[in-house]
């Protein structure tokens, strides 16, 4: 006989303070038994009674005489027989509230086709259990019966997920607003005069005719916000959900044959891991981990845009120079050096726009580029890029690519007679351009922006005996940051190029 005991809590008292609560006096009342009539791997859902007062009680263990899946939900438990089993299985479920604890029995019929089941007498008066499939954010009313020959009314509804309630007499309203979860627990209590009965609804959430989809083994949840984690599972397996570990402290609920529901501790922001001992039905001891990562509390990644600057000479990335690089054959990029990914889940990298003239790649591993310009371009252009983390939050930014005129060109570290020499720096406190320049004869000094354009044009007179330099300034207030391109021509046809940055 194989024994299922699923928990509705990770952390519970050990088996022996439930043992040690006195059963409830078999006189005190007779709750009645529960007759079913079932399907193979059709989900049912039970809420026996039990003689334990009008206190809340828990269902703390449920014994099936054969194999079978076994689920506690608070005061309710869910039945799954399994592919293949054909007859009548009785389960002892034992119920505890603060002071005592009771027996009840389940006599489940189960059988191939519905027509099949044998009529059995439904007990004098026992509320009659409820399912309801609602959709997140779209109220549903329900109207449940509760064993009074009065007429009573709704005194008090509750959930165990966030929900929006209302109440109209005997009936309520319910609003389901966490989306991370596909079911919930609703407890509705109702009063005639002063006799008072409480009854348990399971809610089932999202679309109600599909399984919950399987989690990613990565997957993220706001702060104290539950999750459901679920799995596949082959037949011939199951799982207890006392068996599941974390490694942070936290409540783990299990309420499906192959989903957890896995609820942060208040406050808690960080990296969890939650394993969960997947086994054979006819092989204990033969198991497989099923592991999930969760993050709790990712923030959205934040983005900064990027400045990429391909010249003859160098590359500069984000401000940082890399002078043997060629950018006319192709960078590799990492956009995301100088982003805030807001947590430690995983980030991966698009491209929601690519650059007009070239080609821009992500590399397999999702958090690099590779750019490639179209030959002969030169000239500015943008892509946009979006960043993802696990947890689906993005963040937009933009790329912008400066590339200078592919001309190779070369600049004379000292001055010969005879020689032409142009150097120039920018000096930010006179937000200009210094040049020196050193030539045979007069010459006419140009200034373009990496597209080319033609910003300032001027003569300058020829150094002193070829020996002595020329020291001019050009204005460059309001000009953005960037690379610029300095062009020296002298009337002989001679020419000299040099670039310089401006911060």
């Amino acid at each position: 006989m194989k024994h299922l005991i699923v928990t509705a809590l990770l952390v519970v008292a050990p088996l022996l303070a439930v043992l040690a609560k006195p059963l409830a006096p078999p006189d005190s009342c007779a709750a009645q038994p529960v007759y079913l009539c079932t399907q193979p791997m059709v989900s049912n859902i039970i809420c026996p009674q039990f003689c334990l007062g009008n206190d809340a009680f828990t269902i703390s263990e449920a014994h099936a005489t054969f194999d079978c899946s076994l689920t506690l939900m608070g005061n309710c438990l869910r039945y799954i027989a399994l592919p293949g089993y054909i007859g009548t299985d009785v389960v002892t479920v034992i119920a505890c509230n603060a002071l005592a604890c009771d027996t009840n029995l389940l006599y489940i019929q189960v059988v191939e086709l519905p027509d099949l089941c044998t009529p059995t007498i439904t007990p004098p008066c026992e509320p009659t259990p409820v399912e309801l499939c609602a959709n997140y954010y779209e109220p549903s009313t329900v109207c449940p019966d509760f064993c009074f020959t009065q007429p009573y009314t709704l005194q008090a509804v509750g959930s165990i997920h966030p929900a929006t309630i209302t109440l109209s007499g005997q009936c309520f309203t319910y609003t389901p607003l966490a989306e991370t979860v596909s079911w919930d627990a609703i407890t509705v209590t109702a009063c005639a005069g002063t006799q008072c009965d409480t009854l348990q609804i399971q809610a089932t959430l999202g679309n109600c005719n599909l399984p919950p989809p399987i989690t990613p083994n990565q997957t993220c949840t706001p702060v104290f916000t539950p999750i459901d984690l679920c799995f596949e599972m082959q037949p011939g397996e199951i799982y207890a959900a006392n068996a599941v570990t974390t490694t942070f402290q936290c409540s783990i609920n299990a309420f499906a044959q192959s989903c957890i529901t896995y609820y942060p501790l208040p406050g808690f922001t960080g990296t969890d891991t939650v394993t969960i001992p997947i086994c054979q039905i006819n092989d204990p001891d033969n198991c497989r981990l099923q592991q999930f990562v969760v993050y709790v509390g990712c923030e959205a990644p934040n983005a900064v845009n990027d400045i990429v600057y391909i010249s003859p000479e160098w590359v500069s990335i984000n401000g940082i120079i890399m002078p043997d690089e060629n950018g006319y054959d192709g960078i590799t990029l990492q956009p995301l050096l100088n982003d805030d990914t807001g947590c430690q889940a995983p980030v991966t990298v698009s491209v929601l726009t690519p650059p007009a003239n070239g080609s821009l790649t992500v590399l397999p591993d999702g958090r690099q580029l590779h750019f490639l310009p179209d030959a002969g371009f030169s000239g500015a252009q943008t892509a946009i890029l979006q960043l993802c983390n696990a947890c689906n939050q993005c963040s937009n930014s933009t790329l912008n690519f400066y590339l200078a005129p592919n001309i190779t060109t070369s600049v004379i570290s000292a001055p010969q007679t005879g020689q032409t020499l142009l150097q120039a720096v920018y000096l930010p406190q006179n937000q200009a351009f210094m040049l020196t320049c050193l030539t045979q004869s007069a010459a006419q000094v140009a200034l373009y922006n990496a597209g080319g354009q033609l910003l300032h044009a001027q003569n300058i007179p020829a150094g002193t005996a070829n020996t002595q330099a020329v020291n001019i300034q050009i204005p460059a207030t309001g000009l953005p940051a960037g690379i610029y391109l300095f062009n020296l021509q002298t009337p002989t046809g001679n020419t000299t190029t040099v670039k310089v940055w401006k911060d």
